[in-house]
């Protein structure tokens, strides 16, 4: 692990992208618990539904259950994102709610300047930036391909989302990739503070270990850099750590996330 600064720039860009979309759109909640922010896009799925400390103070017990009470009436799956160092603290309250640790991220970034090339592209690989409804609608696509089980949460939130990703290009930029027409891969740069997080990496099987993934971060490492960052994060499970170590990014933290035991 490095530097406190960084681990705090990549933990923030993390939280506002999390809750950015669903602060405008009129038919979800973003609450606060004590120093919990809860994010409720009221589907069936935990990719839009979240809790988060935003404080450096740490919830009791009280405001642990409070938050789950929120998802647990409705049933609604949702994460539960940490930094690892907290999680020590807070395992017991969490475990008496009937959450269970289903997932650890690492918290990433590269300075811009250091980020190392490769030759190991994919040269078929079309990447267009989501301008219009018609490429939203292929970035939906690949998700679903990956989550089929949630694609009509998926579906549902980013047709809510269109008109604020289309507002604020500035702020959030998504990419699709394509090979032979075909949708294949998605990418998401996000805004904050000095830094642009990398978020929605995501490439169908099908288009695996075709050099797509590298393309596309090498690409979004070029927009980041014209958008006039320094540095970029992102959060790396272990299947695309290798890909993210190749480019020069380097580890800062571990995210803990917990997800409900409870059932749906």
């Amino acid at each position: 692990m490095i530097s406190t600064p960084m681990k705090n720039l990549i933990t923030h860009n993390l939280h506002d992208k999390f809750s950015f979309i669903p602060s405008y759109i009129s038919n979800m909640d973003i609450n606060h618990v004590g120093p919990l922010t809860v994010i409720n896009s009221y589907l069936a799925t935990d990719m839009f539904n979240i809790v988060y400390i935003n404080e450096s103070i740490m919830p009791n017990p009280d405001e642990i259950a409070e938050a789950v009470d929120i998802f647990k009436t409705d049933r609604l799956p949702f994460a539960f994102w940490l930094i690892s160092e907290d999680e020590k603290q807070l395992s017991k309250a969490l475990i008496q709610c009937n959450l269970n640790c289903a997932e650890v991220e690492l918290g990433m970034s590269v300075v811009l300047s250091n980020a190392l090339s490769s030759d190991k592209i994919n040269e078929e690989l079309q990447i267009k930036i989501v301008d219009s409804y018609a490429i939203l609608l292929d970035w939906i696509e690949v998700f679903c391909a990956l989550l089929p089980d949630e694609s009509s949460a998926i579906t549902r939130f980013y047709q809510l989302a269109d008109p604020v990703i289309q507002k604020f290009s500035s702020t959030i930029k998504c990419y699709v990739g394509y090979l032979n027409n075909q949708p294949v891969t998605t990418c998401a740069l996000f805004f904050s503070e000095s830094i642009a997080g990398i978020f929605d990496m995501i490439t169908v099987p099908a288009a695996q270990r075709k050099r797509v993934a590298t393309t596309m971060m090498l690409h979004v490492l070029n927009e980041a850099k014209l958008a006039g960052c320094k540095q970029v994060s992102l959060g790396a499970s272990e299947e695309g750590l290798h890909v993210y170590k190749k480019l020069g990014f380097e580890t800062h933290c571990e995210f803990k996330i917990y997800n409900p035991s409870y059932a749906l």
